[in-house]
């Protein structure tokens, strides 16, 4: 009977460390800026994230340029906001300048702690417009 009750609870520890990764959330994100500023919740594109710690890990790339661009790209910065009732809310941010060889990657990459269940966007911005036509693309994670 011991060892039966100690191998039901072996099993239930078991069974739950397993589920503790499929309570993490994970949501593919993308975007092509032409011109200085492109927002998810502008375009209803909104990810669904369980509540943990939050990260972002993608690559921002130059795909083409316009007549008149600028010798050289300059710095995305890359948003996550919660949408909420009122302004929303800005999580965090990273940034990074893509390389001036069109569709070399670049790393983009930020934690931004603890955040709470929600809908997320992502909105990605320039200073000006360079000329310089930006993509973009990576992961949303809490775990």
């Amino acid at each position: 009977m011991k060892q039966k009750i100690v191998s039901i609870l072996l099993l239930t520890f078991m069974m739950t460390f397993m589920a503790i990764p499929a309570l993490a959330n994970s949501c593919n994100w993308n975007f092509t800026m032409n011109y200085m500023y492109v927002s998810g919740a502008d375009n209803g594109i909104f990810h669904n994230m369980s509540t943990g710690n939050m990260s972002i890990d993608g690559d921002i790339w130059a795909y083409s340029q316009d007549p008149g661009h600028t010798a050289s790209p300059f710095t995305v910065y890359v948003d996550v906001y919660e949408s909420v009732f009122g302004p929303d809310r800005m999580v965090g941010e990273v940034s990074n300048t893509p390389s001036s060889t069109l569709y070399n990657d670049v790393p983009i990459y930020g934690t931004f702690g603890s955040q709470n269940a929600g809908s997320y966007y992502i909105k990605a911005y320039k200073a000006s417009d360079d000329g310089w036509n930006i993509q973009g693309a990576g992961t949303l994670n809490t775990n």
